[in-house]
């Protein structure tokens, strides 16, 4: 019996003495690192070690009952997909980056701003938070939400003390006060209960009427289409200030919302358009209501807008279209039919366009234009409009061109070949490709010139005005506006040196001389050109007037008036 009892010991003595000596090996035969004291194995190479696997609540939940001598306690947090451990104080963090260490102060940490019902919290609502940084790096805090706010930053911080602004984020729902818990990006408590995280919300409501009809939509809404960046323009009165929150019912699955702050007086709010329009019947009206956010109505009016369709259905009213553009022929022109003028090389710009009146009925899609004529099409001067319509009546459309230049011609026709003459007839739907109506009343023809002449000015000649003259003396006098308003006719030599169009115009002495023709056959000898003089001379003797290109903008030299000779004026 003895023996049985002396031989446990031993046994026991020597198995005490072999773990002393060597680590614990778990999943195999051989010696483990003499540094461990536990070894774990693995060796078909398939198989891991699983520490405890912990959410991010249950991982705080265990903190609450952890100390000092707990330092080392390892999970895998399954939120973050993570190990962590325990440091004493506080978990490891999951960011591969090495992050800042930051000690709290938290009696001099405390929310800042004015928190109001319905009001989206903005820059000067936020949690005041100072800290002091013994090593710099990244820093996440954030709160829980509380009655639609809550708080966060994500920062890089330096070493030292900051005073940190975790902003607002979010629109209060109701009043009261709200007590947040701030966390780090460990979900570590940040100053539990020894900081004062308090804000309270109040109700601060205006009190306005709405104007209906002076509000309007902004945008284009297409059946079967959602919603994106339309708005309401809603005019309202405000008799207190404070906050507001706007909504109308939903028709056809659309409705408008809103929210902000105003002060006394008349102003304008917006809306958002929201939700995904269906199919709307008709003319496409939908009219809403405006409520509250406890679905009390806040106007007896209705505001309405119109849902486009793919197409729109209208009639164009041809008579009294404008046709507009070209250099302004002024009130020396000479052009055949009254035509607008234009060049090779000419640059459309904003008032180039034909403008045609047009009845909608069902807002939509328009694309209108002139007739797709061979000759028209082959000179450059096509005018279009498409474009969403969103409202109905009789409304202006303006046809602009479609090149931004006119072309080369290659068209010759009229005046040895330099000048092309044609007219719009019809205005046509490019969508059903017919006609839609007769843009021959009134007539837009147009004159295209091959190119812009070169003309060397001369000077005013009285026997080339002797049928004149005495008609010229009688119609001017000094300070006194000349007679016809519209201008005296009178000829001067000109020289041209190059075929096409030409536009002169010079002030002097308050008239002014200027001339819009063109030339397209030479004369050696030299040519005449009519010119138009208006105005109110203030001066006698000889003018001189300096002359420019109005097409070009360039300079073109002088013409000389003597005033005595002709006029009689000193």
């Amino acid at each position: 019996m003895k023996k049985i009892v002396y031989t446990l010991i031993f046994t026991a003595l020597t198995v005490a003495q072999t773990f002393a000596q060597a680590p614990v090996v778990v999943g195999g035969t051989q010696n483990g690192d003499e540094h461990a004291t536990m070894e774990i194995l693995s060796q078909d190479g398939k198989k891991g070690f699983m520490p405890p696997r912990l959410t991010t609540d249950q991982i705080n939940e265990l903190s609450t009952n952890l100390a000092g001598v707990s330092k080392g306690l390892t999970v895998f947090n399954t939120d973050t997909d993570c190990l962590q451990f325990w440091k004493g104080t506080k978990w490891s963090d999951c960011s591969t980056y090495s992050n800042a260490e930051v000690e709290f102060i938290c009696s001099q940490s405390t929310i800042k701003g004015t928190y109001n019902v319905d009001k989206v919290a903005g820059d000067n609502e936020f949690m005041e938070v100072k800290v002091k940084v013994t090593k710099g790096g990244p820093l996440v805090l954030y709160t829980n939400t509380q009655n639609g706010i809550r708080f966060y930053l994500s920062t890089i911080l330096d070493i030292g003390e900051h005073t940190i602004q975790v902003p607002a984020l979010g629109t209060p729902t109701a009043a009261g006060e709200l007590t947040f818990d701030l966390f780090d990006q460990s979900a570590n408590p940040i100053c539990a209960g020894t900081a004062n995280f308090k804000a309270t919300v109040v109700e601060n409501k205006a009190a306005f009427t709405i104007n209906c009809d002076q509000s309007s939509f902004v945008g284009t809404i297409l059946e079967g289409s959602s919603a994106s960046g339309q708005t309401l323009k809603l005019k309202i009165a405000v008799s207190k200030s404070g906050n507001y929150y706007i909504k109308t019912n939903t028709v056809h699955g659309l409705w408008f919302e809103g929210s902000g702050s105003v002060s006394l007086g008349a102003t304008e709010i917006i809306l958002d358009l929201k939700g995904s329009v269906d199919t709307v019947p008709g003319d496409g009206k939908i009219a809403f209501n405006f409520f509250d956010k406890n679905d009390i109505s806040l106007a007896q009016c209705t505001v309405t807008i119109y849902v486009s369709a793919e197409k729109a259905v209208f009639t164009a009213v041809c008579t009294g279209s404008v046709f507009s553009g070209g250099i302004g022929l002024g009130t020396g022109a000479s052009i055949s039919g009254g035509a607008r003028l234009f060049y090779v090389g000419y640059t459309f710009g904003e008032n180039d366009y034909i403008k045609v009146k047009i009845n909608v009925t069902r807002p939509g899609f328009v694309d209108i234009g002139t007739k797709p004529d061979p000759d028209i099409v082959k000179v450059g001067m096509m005018y279009t409009f498409a474009g969403y319509i969103d409202k109905v009546g009789i409304q202006d459309v303006y046809l602009r061109p479609v090149n931004s230049k006119v072309p080369p011609l290659t068209i010759n026709q009229g005046g040895g070949g330099y000048m092309y003459l044609d007219t719009f007839s019809f205005l046509y739907n490019n969508i059903t490709k017919s006609e839609i109506c007769s843009l021959n009343s009134p007539n837009h023809p147009f004159t295209i010139d091959k190119l812009v002449a070169n003309i060397a000015l001369g000077v005013y000649d009285p026997l080339l005005n002797s049928a004149t003259n005495q008609y010229l003396k009688n119609s001017i006098s000094l300070f006194n506006p000349i007679v016809p308003a519209s201008g005296l006719d009178i000829k001067i030599n000109i020289q041209t040196e190059q075929l096409g169009l030409f536009s002169f115009k010079g002030v002097a002495n308050g008239m002014t001389l200027e001339s819009n023709q063109g030339v397209y056959t030479f004369d050696e000898n030299g040519q005449t050109a009519d010119f138009k003089l208006y105005g109110t001379p203030n001066k006698g003797g000889t003018v001189v007037f300096p002359m420019y290109n109005v097409i070009t903008g360039d300079s073109a030299g002088s013409i000389t008036i003597d005033m005595r000779e002709i006029f009689y004026i000193n």
